[in-house]
């Protein structure tokens, strides 16, 4: 059916004999059944190993594995280049005066409002869109203005501190 290569990062055998893998840098547990504990040997921490899924009443399950040469990158930690980490720091730097603002001369910094603007601006439509998400998992219809309604009340609340009350008829 499919392959896909992992990288082991722990396994644990259950009361049954199953062996239970967990890939190196997060995903689901993958299970390697006690009727292919010959396949067992072959799961080490750090080691890469290909799994070959078959399908059985419409669920896959892994029926073969073989070792891949070498140990994966994991995920979600990249390498960064030498020459790289000088540009980085630079942009670090930058971007943490750009935050404080421009200094007043007493050691404080004055907040850009132009920037303060933007910064709330993108908070409330995020606060938006999170507010919109939550209903829709409760089951309500949302629409795209909805997220632009709300994001004109979150962004007034953060400009004013003002809320917004129902009018009673």
């Amino acid at each position: 059916m499919s392959e896909t290569i992992i990288t082991v990062a722990v396994t644990r055998l259950d009361e049954y004999g199953n062996l239970w893998v967990t890939p190196a840098g997060g995903g689901d547990e993958v299970k390697i059944a006690e009727k292919r504990s010959n396949l067992h040997p072959l799961f080490e921490q750090g080691k890469a190993v290909m799994l070959h899924y078959e399908t059985y009443k419409n669920r896959p399950y892994v029926a073969g594995a073989k070792p891949v040469a070498g140990e994966l990158p994991q995920e979600g930690k990249a390498t960064i280049l030498p020459e790289h980490q000088e540009v980085i720091a630079e942009a670090r730097k930058e971007g943490a005066e750009m935050l404080k603002g421009k200094p007043t001369g007493d050691g404080k910094y004055k907040a850009d409002p132009d920037k303060m603007r933007s910064i709330e601006r993108q908070v409330s439509l995020k606060s938006a869109v999170d507010w919109c998400i939550c209903k829709v998992n409760l089951g309500e219809k949302i629409k795209t203005a909805d997220v632009l309604i709300v994001a004109k009340v979150f962004e007034s609340y953060l400009d004013t501190g003002l809320t917004v009350t129902k009018k009673e008829n």
